[in-house]
């Protein structure tokens, strides 16, 4: 909620994407079917949470605003996402396709960076559609904004700033209570520099931190760091 509130101060230029459709289709479902689907749902404007589940999340977006921002990106609010590929549709047809989510490297993506965000080229801005597929072991949320490059170039050192900040009181609070475990010997003092290690990976986990910083390339790591370290 703390980066939630910082991002909305820092954003001057984005506007949320907030209505769209959706499907939940196998997962061996093809792009050309999903194409040709008439079985999208709206969303009400209001429904972001998928829930648990084995299917594939597809999600209809008419970006008719995309023309009002240069260099224009689309991003998603999380970055606990397995693997997000977006469509851009014209005349039935695939115009480019992009890749993105936590089992893609960070150096691979757009942007080097925990954020799940794509680039849109010139002639993608007239498509008639795009299509996003979600593909995730956890819950399915899909919410998102569109900006500027520079304006998400932007968001993402701001972000940063900030969890280095939340780095450090964490380093501090880690260092005084082993401060106190070696001074005094009592052991719950040991506790907390143990709970406090770990309520750290559970904020970088759920950020994307940890594996832009710690294990870029450890997908089974990737995947389950939430589930793990949350809990405490």
């Amino acid at each position: 909620m703390f980066f939630a509130g910082a991002y909305q101060v820092s954003a001057q230029e984005t506007e949320k994407v907030e209505c769209f459709s959706y499907l939940l289709a196998e997962n061996d479902v093809k792009i050309g079917e999903v194409i040709n689907s008439g079985e999208f749902s709206s969303n009400d404007c209001q429904n972001f949470n998928f829930g648990i589940n084995s299917k594939t999340l597809w999600i209809k977006l008419e970006l008719s605003n995309l023309s009002n921002f240069e260099n224009p990106v689309f991003a998603l609010n999380s970055s606990s996402a397995d693997h997000v590929r977006l469509f851009s549709i014209k005349n039935g047809e695939v115009l480019k396709t992009h890749e993105n989510g936590r089992l893609l490297g960070i150096e691979e993506r757009d942007f080097p960076s925990q954020k799940i965000a794509f680039e849109f080229d010139q002639n993608e801005i007239d498509a008639d559609y795009y299509l996003v597929r979600l593909d995730n072991v956890d819950k399915k949320i899909f919410y998102g904004f569109l900006s500027s490059r520079e304006t998400l170039l932007d968001i993402i050192t701001f972000e940063d700033l900030l969890f280095g900040l939340l780095t450090g009181v964490f380093i501090g609070l880690f260092f005084y209570n082993l401060f106190l475990y070696f001074s005094v010997k009592d052991k719950i003092y040991f506790v907390y520099v143990l709970h406090t290690l770990l309520v750290w990976f559970a904020q970088a986990s759920i950020l994307g931190y940890t594996q832009s910083l710690l294990w870029p390339d450890w997908d089974w790591m990737n995947q389950r760091s939430i589930v793990i370290f949350l809990p405490w």
